[in-house]
């Protein structure tokens, strides 16, 4: 910006002006006071005309020479921007019809997702079902072989019951046939084939029992791995969501062109609207006020709006 050479009698008003604003105010306690301030304020307002006056000289041929520049650009500028808002809403027409097909699609592959996700998810629970099944199954393979375990016990009991009171029975029998020294040596000779016997039987049945039992023990092993299957499958079932198909919110930039969403707002209903977003119209309001009183004497009545009285100083024909 260059340099602005001001005429004498401007800079000699400038530092007046500055002189008298840097003043401290006086003390009026009196009337002679009063007095002296009064014709202060009456040539502090004689000084503020001259300084406006100066500068409205300086200022003039600026003005018309800014108002002459400005007519010139309005007419070309004016339709030049139209040209461009209607330039803006063509390819703003586009960007929406390719948004609109944009999103148009990207809710067809969505659909394709969700229900590729719904067939994963009913494959899922069919096959949680199943191994549900088997466990059930399993439990009951094991239900049957603990069964046969008790009743491989309570069999064994009852034979070797039965066994012991047979051979009792042809012990006795041979014993009574033979003489006393006879008697006792087939009595020790009975005992050794009945322990070697007893041995041989214990053997038979425990392992008969043994394999009772591993059969329990494998069924129980299946229905666990089958319930721990049957828990695994359900979880991924209830946790199988369709991926989400995502869209731009931009389009891309041509030759210094873009687009994006763009949120704006209107009033629809000026009734709702909180009193945070209302704005006081006090141009309106003093208007109002000014009709009012050189109408009728006295402010109107506006609800919500309190009119007084305050005490204002004029000076040099300036109104209070």
């Amino acid at each position: 910006m260059g340099s602005i050479v001001l005429p004498k009698e401007a800079k000699a008003q400038i530092g007046k002006a500055l002189t008298l604003a840097e003043r401290p105010l006086p003390p009026v306690r009196t009337q002679d006071d009063f007095d002296v301030a009064a014709e202060d304020a009456q040539s502090v307002k004689r000084e503020i005309n001259l300084l406006l006056a100066h500068r409205k000289t300086l200022t003039e041929p600026l003005d018309e020479t800014k108002k002459g520049i400005m007519a010139l650009f309005k007419v070309p500028l004016s339709k030049l921007e139209d040209y461009s808002d209607r330039l803006k809403s063509v390819l703003g027409d586009y960007m929406e019809r390719k948004q609109r097909a944009e999103e148009a699609e990207r809710q067809r592959r969505q659909a394709v997702e969700d229900r590729k996700a719904a067939e994963r998810k009913a494959q899922l629970d069919e096959a949680a079902a199943q191994a549900r099944a088997a466990a059930e199954l399993a439990e009951q393979e094991r239900r049957v072989a603990a069964e046969g375990v008790r009743r491989e016990e309570e069999r064994i009991a009852a034979l070797a019951r039965a066994k012991e009171m047979e051979r009792l029975r042809e012990d006795r029998e041979a014993a009574e046939s033979l003489n006393r020294a006879d008697r006792k040596k087939l009595e020790a000779k009975q005992a050794e084939e009945r322990k070697q016997r007893e041995k041989e039987a214990a053997e038979r049945e425990t392992e008969r029992l043994r394999q009772a039992r591993v059969k329990e023990e494998e069924a129980r092993k299946r229905k666990e791995d089958a319930e721990g299957r049957a828990a695994e499958l359900q979880a991924r079932a209830d946790t199988t969501v369709a991926e989400k198909v995502k869209t731009s919110q931009r389009y891309e930039r041509v030759a210094g062109v873009t687009g994006r969403r763009v949120w704006k707002w209107k009033v629809s209903d000026i009734s709702e609207l909180p009193d945070t977003y209302k704005e006081v119209n006090g141009s309106a309001i003093t208007k109002a006020m000014r009709d009012s009183i050189s109408e009728c004497g006295s402010p109107p009545v506006i609800p919500g709006v309190e009119f007084w009285q305050d005490f204002g100083v004029a000076t040099g024909g300036e109104k209070a």
